[in-house]
């Protein structure tokens, strides 16, 4: 097969694959591991069929393979149907759908004036610094988080993790300060707000805490987790009525949840002895 057939073909296949996709938001990561799982499942065999086809017509080009790659890496994506365009022409260049995936996060890149860009080498200090925080090795996360930063500026995950592994390590202010930095460079991030809003809960700054906690509700209102946290500080500032409601907004989004369920029958109880 001639490499203008395959390419042929691949235009052909790509609006269906886009069409078909579940949706996700890039910004804040809601719905990513479903749109992944999805890739896995059934693109998979088809990418990998098409890629060895194409690499037999393209032998010998493995720079002008490179080259794409690092400049769809570079390039700043206006909206969802280009980088999801963008995302298939990664999997068919690179031959591995999970690695694909993730450099397509990495077109969320704004400029390349922002900061040095080298993003490839960031995923595998980021991928590294998953590694060592799930072993417990708190030292080298960091370092990795913080060579991946340096590599590539304008990805969220690393800079989002250093701030869980700080809190991990029980330094909130250094949690707090990462998170604050998260926040103010990826608005749209809602982990990191109810992370912050965790911290200064901790610390007793309920009036702080619930700001962070509306904040990532009003980014993200499914997660339970934010609901019930806000609840708990609502009835710790004496506001039953709005702990009451948040609490059934937990349990609404996840009934087994017996925290949350615990938490409303006592701010009922409360309620009913006011």
């Amino acid at each position: 097969m001639s490499s203008l057939a395959l390419a042929s073909l691949a235009v052909l296949l790509w609006p269906v694959m886009v069409m078909l996709m579940p949706r996700a938001d890039w910004g804040s990561g809601v719905g990513l591991d479903r749109q992944f799982q999805w890739v896995e499942s059934w693109h998979r065999p088809i990418l990998r069929s098409l890629l060895a086809a194409l690499l037999l017509c393209l032998f010998g080009r493995c720079r002008l393979i490179g080259n794409l790659v690092q400049i769809m890496m570079e390039t700043k994506v206006t909206s969802h149907s280009s980088s999801r365009i963008a995302f298939l022409i990664a999997a068919l260049l690179v031959a591995r759908v999970g690695v694909a995936a993730e450099e397509h996060r990495l077109l969320l890149v704004a400029d390349p004036s922002d900061g040095p860009i080298d993003c490839g080498r960031s995923v595998a200090h980021y991928n590294r610094g998953v590694g060592f925080q799930e072993k417990g090795d708190l030292e080298g996360a960091i370092r990795e988080y913080r060579l991946s930063i340096s590599l590539c500026s304008t990805y969220w995950r690393p800079a989002y993790n250093l701030g869980t592994v700080f809190q991990t390590k029980g330094d909130l202010d250094a949690a707090a300060m990462q998170y604050r930095n998260v926040i103010r460079d990826w608005p749209k991030i809602w982990q990191a707000h109810l992370e912050l809003g965790h911290i200064l809960d901790d610390k007793g700054d309920l009036d702080g805490a619930i700001e962070e906690y509306r904040a990532a509700i009003k980014r993200h209102n499914k997660y339970p987790g934010s609901h019930y946290s806000l609840g708990h500080a609502l009835q710790a500032k004496g506001d039953l009525e709005g702990a009451i409601v948040e609490y059934r907004a937990a349990i609404h989004l996840q009934p087994d949840y017996p925290e949350a369920q615990s938490a409303m029958a006592e701010a009922l109880k409360a309620r009913g002895k006011s």
